[in-house]
């Protein structure tokens, strides 16, 4: 556990490098999918973001209002959860933006 905890400053540099990289247009809404660990990120996140409005899915539909002007962040840790890959696949076809984060896996 000390290891892990020690890695944790290098793992944020890492993923803070990866983000920069990503290029998204500015949202109507924001949508966060995700189950059990990984879906904690949805509820994390609403304190931060003010003038967007921010939800957080973890079933296996999106909202309706989800559409090409929408960023949903789908996160699975396995890359193989269910509910993740249903909302990937809606989010997919509604032509939203789409950011997956997942170690393996079909995300």
């Amino acid at each position: 556990m000390l290891g892990v905890l020690e890695a944790f400053p290098e793992q944020l540099k890492l993923a803070w490098g990866l983000a920069k990289s990503v290029k998204v247009k500015k949202p109507d809404n924001i949508v966060i999918c995700g189950m059990g660990g990984s879906g904690i990120a949805g509820e994390l996140v609403k304190p931060f973001v003010k003038k967007i409005p921010v939800f957080a899915v973890n079933d296996y539909k999106l909202p309706d209002y989800v559409n090409n002007k929408s960023l949903v962040f789908v996160i699975s840790y396995s890359g193989n959860t269910e509910e993740t890959l249903s909302c990937y696949k809606q989010a997919k076809k509604k032509k939203a933006q789409v950011v997956s984060i997942s170690s393996d896996g079909k995300l």
